[in-house]
């Protein structure tokens, strides 16, 4: 069977900074590790990875048994840029299926 990438796109327009919209996303995820605890086992929403200025990287659901393979957006690429024109703040979304 033939998967298409990206699973899922998105594109939001804001007026917030760059450094509000980082500081936002650090706040819903957590920084990489492969340390399996109860909580991350018995709870496999938890969200993992890279936040960087310009964009992230996150895993969600990667503990447990069926490893995201529940969920249906388990890793989210996103790139941060500015539209000078229409002076907003952009974040584009791929939502990959693993």
């Amino acid at each position: 069977m033939l998967k298409i990438l990206p699973f899922y796109w998105k594109k939001y327009e804001t007026d917030l900074g760059g450094s509000v919209i980082v500081e936002r996303i650090k706040k819903q995820v957590s920084d990489p590790d492969w340390n399996l605890t109860v909580a991350k086992a018995i709870n496999n929403r938890i969200m993992e990875g890279e936040i960087f200025d310009t964009g992230f990287l996150v895993v969600m659901g990667k503990y447990g048994l069926t490893y995201g393979r529940t969920s249906l957006l388990p890793i989210m690429k996103g790139r941060l840029s500015y539209d000078v024109q229409r002076k907003k703040r952009e974040c584009k979304m791929n939502c990959v299926k693993s």
